[in-house]
């Protein structure tokens, strides 16, 4: 009998004298393989929504975090120069959307209502999909004078294009202080 050449069987894990040699094969069956991409495609089906609102949330969130910290430094900034600070909306010709872009602080130096290049103190971009944030009344700047006072009430929504979900309010009240609470977005 003549004995087996080792290169024709190169994947033996070793044989028993007198019997063929047995044979290791690595990897997966079709069967196998099939399985795993069929819970895979059930896992993701059930989670890219839950991430989907996860993220629409979080813009949520993080536009009401904006307003709440421009509005505050604008605040202190007006106390520490002693002069009056404005926070204005970048994009004021949108009626439904004016603070959804973001916000500017700055003091009007030369005294003009404008803003000129040199007077900003921070501007505050914002995007983030279909979130909105808009001034219930159209209001598009307010100011603080040197006592951190505000001269304009001011209520901010801050909801996204899903219609009956949590979203955000911002009112600033006559003292200039920013508050914030839940509200159903229509």
């Amino acid at each position: 009998m003549k004995k087996p050449d080792s290169n024709q069987f190169p994947l033996t894990t070793g044989s028993i004298p007198g019997q063929a040699p047995r044979c290791s094969y690595s990897g997966f069956t079709l069967i196998e393989l099939l399985t795993t991409i069929a819970v895979l495609a059930i896992l993701l089906s059930i989670g890219i929504p839950s991430y989907r609102e996860m993220i629409r949330n979080n813009c949520i969130v993080t536009y009401n975090n904006a307003m709440i910290s421009g509005v505050q430094l604008a605040r202190s900034e007006a106390a520490k120069r002693r002069a009056p600070v404005r926070v204005s909306a970048l994009n004021s010709s949108d009626g439904g959307n004016e603070w959804g872009p973001g916000l500017r602080i700055w003091q009007d130096a030369n005294s003009d209502d404008t803003f000129d290049a040199g007077e900003s103190i921070r501007e505050i971009e914002l995007s983030c999909g279909q979130t909105t944030m808009d001034e219930t009344s159209g209001i598009t700047e307010f100011i603080y004078d040197s006592t951190g006072d505000v001269d304009t009430v001011s209520s901010v929504e801050i909801c996204d294009d899903r219609s009956g979900e949590q979203g955000s309010q911002i009112t600033i009240s006559p003292i200039g202080r920013p508050s914030s609470a839940s509200i159903t977005c229509s």
